[in-house]
């Protein structure tokens, strides 16, 4: 009798364990389709700002500059460079979004990714217009808009501010080269 019950036992372990290497199984199975799913959206999104990028071609620097300086005088061609600029950079921020809400992030990271670059890339009349029209979007989570709208309240002369920084010590970093050269 007893040599039964040692039986029963150890066949109910092992189809607990049966059942246990099903269940790891199974969450194997789902942890792999979710980051099968997260690669294609990935995919998708890098395509899309390859895409974007391929057209700003050689002069997007002057035409980001123009954008700063005299935005009102952006031809059609060079808003379109300007709304590729903008694009990639909102969509990187999108991504590294959705990223932390799949855990591949570590929390927070997204938000300050927003807190440093966004208002470089928008601080400005045009890229805050842009940024306003481009907001409007519902595939945007809010808690990504908002985050970026707070950044730019109040710093529509970010971007000019930090570009011209650099020259408020030019003079006295010049003016030092030069009375050490004399020396």
């Amino acid at each position: 009798m007893r040599k039964i019950d040692a039986n029963r036992w150890i066949e109910i372990i092992a189809n607990l364990g049966i059942v246990a290497g099903l269940l790891l199984v199974a969450a194997q199975m789902k942890q792999t389709a979710d980051l099968q799913r997260l690669r294609m959206l990935h995919e998708e999104s890098r395509g899309m700002v390859e895409l974007e990028r391929s057209l700003l071609g050689e002069n997007a620097a002057a035409v980001w500059a123009k954008s700063i300086e005299s935005p009102r005088d952006l031809s059609l061609g060079e808003r379109r460079i300007m709304d590729a600029y903008f694009y990639s950079f909102a969509e990187q921020l999108h991504a590294s979004f959705l990223l932390e809400q799949e855990g591949l992030l570590e929390e927070g990271e997204w938000l300050t990714r927003v807190q440093l670059d966004s208002r470089y890339f928008f601080g400005n009349p045009y890229g805050l217009a842009w940024w306003r029209a481009y907001s409007g979007i519902e595939s945007l989570p809010q808690e990504l808009k908002d985050s970026i709208d707070k950044e730019l309240s109040n710093n529509t002369r970010f971007t000019l501010l930090a570009i011209n920084g650099p020259l408020k010590d030019l003079d006295e970093i010049l003016d030092s080269e030069s009375a050490t050269k004399q020396e």
